[in-house]
């Protein structure tokens, strides 16, 4: 998985391409914000799409009869356009029935000792957290 990728996947597709059983789910940057790169080679495991959007992109793995969902997040670092992930994540749970992690870039912090140079915003990260306790999320 590649976040921030900050380039149209068209540029190493070629490479990619020359893997065998090579599978890929991309979500392009918008320009330089954003994007998302799930790349696979098909063996053990088997990848499906399940939903994607310009923040998040959500796959079932499965193997041996058992499955999982990971959802590869890039929540934009502009704070009302964030916020279109965290109006998202109610479908998104109610989509993923069964064993799921969130993995990447929330791009928001819950402490103010985690804040590197930038203003820390109180009701930001108390929406974090309540967003967080709401979908029984762990922050690693």
């Amino acid at each position: 998985m590649i976040l921030k990728t900050h380039a149209p996947f068209a540029k190493v597709e070629k490479f990619w391409a020359s893997l065998s059983n090579f599978s890929a789910i991309i979500v392009e940057s918008q320009g330089h914000v954003g994007g998302i790169w799930i790349l696979s080679t098909k063996s053990f495991f088997t990848t499906d799409i399940v939903d994607t959007t310009s923040q998040c992109a959500t796959i079932k793995v499965s193997s041996g009869g058992h499955h999982w969902f990971v959802s590869a997040v890039y929540a934009l670092s502009i704070p009302y356009l964030r916020h279109q992930f965290w109006d998202y994540l109610p479908t998104l749970i109610d989509t993923v029935h069964g064993a799921r992690a969130l993995i990447g870039d929330f791009n928001e912090i819950c402490l103010p000792a985690k804040s590197c140079g930038e203003l820390f915003s109180w009701s930001r990260a108390f929406q974090f957290l309540q967003t967080m306790t709401d979908y029984s999320l762990i922050d690693i």
